[in-house]
């Protein structure tokens, strides 16, 4: 198979993420008018048990795939069949302590949400926990393209349900939660068909020795998406505590808005760590993934600073004036998505130099930053006191981050790392053609 160019892998991941975004504002804008702040706010601690169950129990194995597949240290056969069985262990386990948190501590975690809906969601973790290990798998093969096009189809549920906004359908929490965990289970049955008929596993064995590696190297990546979950998702229990649910579909939904740059990110820092794994640390290559993170940090500076002038006009077309209050917030954690945009890239790069252990750290530091000012914040100033404090979090993150890869570069400045440079302008105006073209021609 050819090795697609890092360019071309660019090309494939960012349109795979670009339709993730415009099928993301999609669900955004017909899910807020279908349900409203409250109903939102309800469907957002539903999808926040499930999303929990598979977080908690995911160990790293995603990087730890896709990394270590890259490499080629382990057979790729032993490598699916391993997870494979790792996976319905984890799914036994997860609805295990589903059935205890409803059972003994519903009222205390989702108080105000219908236990009927809590337990419907939880169909959604067998075909969610199996893609959460058979796309970084496709992804680590080198199977760019097809992991991009899984990627795009995993939201298309929300064209079903478009449809029946339009059509004046009455459209309940239930009904989304029923298309979304019918169209998971269809999309990880098109996935496993494709593994099947694509690609030669061979002779399947069970390796301990493998899952051993997988562990140390996922751990630290564990313990990393533990704290940016924390960040982003468990914070909806504390502001359901405090300010209710009305609240947490404003903030779910600002929140949701903003982090649509963040997958941009993403893309480029996907093909950095399979880039960074394959390649080791050369100096030039270390090179390379700094001028990248610059350049990754001037186009989401760009893109935000145009949605913010936007914001005012946008918000109440798309969502409706019930959402008005969500603009001052949605501007705030688009402006703290343009440093969480650049410790992503940075987050990957380390971690595909096997510095997972220091991207944990740096993570725990942002973690107990953003509860600490949300601490001070959130009683002077509510749902902006959130958002400042995760603006406050996110720079620092970037900044920590960015010292790490001087020192993994044996940089002399750390200014070397982020100050921008007239060449990072020009490669940016190229990059940005030759990726148009890739997709044009794709």
């Amino acid at each position: 198979m050819k090795k697609l160019s890092f360019l071309k892998q660019i090309s494939w991941l960012f349109s795979g993420q670009m339709a993730s975004i415009l099928l993301g504002i999609l669900s955004v804008i017909i899910v807020s008018r279908a349900l409203g702040p409250e109903g939102r706010g309800i469907l957002s601690i539903c999808l926040l048990l499930s999303t929990s169950l598979i977080t908690f129990t995911e160990f790293g194995s995603g990087q730890a795939i896709t990394r270590l597949t890259a490499a080629k240290k382990w057979k790729r056969a032993d490598i699916y069949y391993s997870n494979f069985l790792v996976g319905i262990i984890r799914v036994i386990l997860m609805l295990v302590i589903a059935a205890a948190i409803l059972l003994f501590f519903k009222e205390f975690f989702f108080s105000g949400v219908p236990i009927n809906l809590l337990i419907l969601v939880l169909f959604d973790l067998i075909p969610v926990a199996a893609l959460s290990y058979l796309l970084p798998y496709i992804f680590g093969l080198g199977r760019t393209a097809a992991y991009s096009i899984f990627l795009a189809l995993t939201p298309c549920s929300i064209i079903i349900l478009a449809v029946l906004y339009f059509i004046q359908y009455d459209i309940t929490v239930k009904d989304i939660l029923l298309l979304q965990i019918i169209w998971s289970f269809l999309i990880a049955l098109v996935v496993l068909v494709y593994l099947k008929l694509k690609v030669k596993l061979g002779v399947k064995k069970f390796d301990i020795r493998y899952l051993k590696e997988a562990f140390i190297f996922g751990s630290g990546s564990f313990i990393s998406n533990i704290l940016i979950f924390t960040n982003s998702r468990l914070i909806f229990l504390v502001i359901n505590t405090f300010l209710g649910l009305y609240a947490v579909g404003i903030y779910s939904l600002s929140f949701a808005l903003a982090e649509k740059f963040y997958i941009i990110s993403d893309a480029i820092g996907s093909a950095l760590f399979v880039r960074a794994s394959e390649k080791g640390l050369m100096k030039s290559e270390l090179d390379f993934s700094a001028q990248v993170f610059r350049l990754n940090i001037i186009l989401i500076s760009i893109l935000v600073l145009v949605f913010i002038n936007i914001a005012d006009y946008l918000i109440p077309f798309l969502l409706g004036k019930e959402f008005y209050d969500s603009i001052v917030l949605v501007k705030l954690l688009s402006f703290a998505f343009i440093f969480q945009c650049g410790w992503r890239v940075l987050w990957q790069i380390l971690n595909g130099h096997g510095r997972s252990w220091v991207t944990a750290r740096i993570n725990v530091i942002i973690t107990v930053s953003n509860i600490v000012l949300i601490c001070i914040l959130l009683p002077l100033w509510g749902l902006l006191g959130m958002a400042y404090a995760f603006v406050g979090a996110s720079f620092l993150g970037m900044l920590l981050g960015a010292n790490e890869l001087k020192k993994l570069s044996q940089e002399k400045s750390f200014f070397s790392i982020i100050l921008f440079s007239k060449e990072d302008f020009s490669l940016l105006f190229y990059a940005v053609n030759k990726i148009y073209r890739n997709l044009i021609s794709s």
